[in-house]
Protein backbone atom coordinates (compact mmCIF):
# COMPACT_ATOMS: atom_id res chain seq x y z
CA UNK A 1 0.00 0.00 0.00
CA UNK A 2 1.30 3.24 -1.17
CA UNK A 3 -0.08 7.39 -0.35
CA UNK A 4 -1.30 9.19 -2.81
CA UNK A 5 -0.38 12.91 -2.13
CA UNK A 6 -4.29 13.78 -0.73
CA UNK A 7 -2.48 11.33 1.96
CA UNK A 8 -5.06 8.96 1.10
CA UNK A 9 -4.08 5.12 0.71
CA UNK A 10 -4.05 3.53 -2.45
CA UNK A 11 -3.11 -0.36 -3.22
CA UNK A 12 -1.00 -1.00 -5.55
CA UNK A 13 -1.15 -4.50 -7.14
CA UNK A 14 1.18 -6.82 -8.60
CA UNK A 15 2.38 -6.68 -12.29
CA UNK A 16 -0.56 -7.41 -14.67
CA UNK A 17 0.87 -9.30 -16.57
CA UNK A 18 5.26 -10.32 -16.98
CA UNK A 19 4.93 -8.66 -20.26
CA UNK A 20 4.32 -5.25 -18.76
CA UNK A 21 5.69 -3.55 -15.89
CA UNK A 22 2.25 -1.29 -14.97
CA UNK A 23 0.79 -1.76 -11.75
CA UNK A 24 -2.89 -1.09 -11.07
CA UNK A 25 -3.88 1.04 -8.49
CA UNK A 26 -7.14 1.32 -7.00
CA UNK A 27 -8.74 2.63 -3.84
CA UNK A 28 -11.04 0.11 -1.92
CA UNK A 29 -14.59 0.45 -2.28
CA UNK A 30 -16.60 3.13 -0.04
CA UNK A 31 -19.97 2.81 1.19
CA UNK A 32 -22.32 5.57 -0.33
CA UNK A 33 -25.46 6.34 2.16
CA UNK A 34 -27.86 9.16 0.74
CA UNK A 35 -29.94 11.05 2.69
CA UNK A 36 -33.74 10.47 2.91
CA UNK A 37 -35.82 13.43 1.32
CA UNK A 38 -38.90 12.52 3.13
CA UNK A 39 -39.14 10.26 6.04
CA UNK A 40 -41.04 6.92 5.11
CA UNK A 41 -44.20 6.38 5.57
CA UNK A 42 -46.21 4.24 8.08
CA UNK A 43 -48.78 1.34 7.96
CA UNK A 44 -52.05 2.54 9.70
CA UNK A 45 -52.47 0.62 12.65
CA UNK A 46 -54.96 -2.18 11.79
CA UNK A 47 -55.85 -5.71 13.27
CA UNK A 48 -54.60 -8.28 11.05
CA UNK A 49 -56.76 -10.92 12.47
CA UNK A 50 -60.01 -9.02 11.63
CA UNK A 51 -58.69 -7.52 8.24
CA UNK A 52 -58.36 -11.63 7.28
CA UNK A 53 -61.38 -12.66 9.14
CA UNK A 54 -63.13 -9.75 6.89
CA UNK A 55 -62.29 -10.54 3.93
CA UNK A 56 -62.75 -14.36 4.42
CA UNK A 57 -66.45 -13.40 5.53
CA UNK A 58 -66.84 -11.33 2.04
CA UNK A 59 -65.28 -13.99 -0.23
CA UNK A 60 -67.66 -16.48 1.21
CA UNK A 61 -70.50 -14.00 0.60
CA UNK A 62 -69.84 -13.63 -2.81
CA UNK A 63 -69.16 -17.26 -3.77
CA UNK A 64 -72.17 -18.29 -1.92
CA UNK A 65 -74.38 -15.75 -4.30
CA UNK A 66 -73.00 -17.32 -6.94
CA UNK A 67 -74.85 -20.18 -7.58
CA UNK A 68 -73.17 -21.15 -11.10
CA UNK A 69 -70.34 -23.60 -10.37
CA UNK A 70 -69.13 -27.40 -11.49
CA UNK A 71 -70.10 -30.21 -9.24
CA UNK A 72 -67.20 -31.85 -7.37
CA UNK A 73 -67.54 -35.08 -8.59
CA UNK A 74 -66.87 -33.94 -12.40
CA UNK A 75 -64.10 -31.57 -11.37
CA UNK A 76 -62.58 -34.70 -9.47
CA UNK A 77 -62.79 -36.61 -12.78
CA UNK A 78 -61.14 -34.10 -15.01
CA UNK A 79 -58.34 -33.73 -12.59
CA UNK A 80 -57.67 -37.22 -12.73
CA UNK A 81 -57.58 -37.04 -16.42
CA UNK A 82 -55.49 -34.81 -16.76
CA UNK A 83 -53.29 -36.89 -13.74
CA UNK A 84 -53.50 -40.10 -15.92
CA UNK A 85 -51.53 -37.72 -18.78
CA UNK A 86 -54.72 -37.22 -20.81
CA UNK A 87 -53.81 -33.39 -21.33
CA UNK A 88 -56.69 -33.17 -23.83
CA UNK A 89 -59.15 -33.61 -21.84
CA UNK A 90 -62.36 -31.05 -21.68
CA UNK A 91 -62.67 -29.26 -18.70
CA UNK A 92 -65.84 -29.30 -17.38
CA UNK A 93 -68.34 -26.09 -17.87
CA UNK A 94 -69.34 -24.07 -15.25
CA UNK A 95 -73.48 -24.28 -15.13
CA UNK A 96 -76.30 -23.64 -12.78
CA UNK A 97 -76.36 -25.66 -9.58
Amino acid sequence: MTMQDDGKPVHVLGLLSPHTTERLAFRPPVAYTLPMSDAARTLPDIDDDEAELTALAAAVEKARANKRGIPHEEMRGWLLEIAAGNFDAPPPVARDL
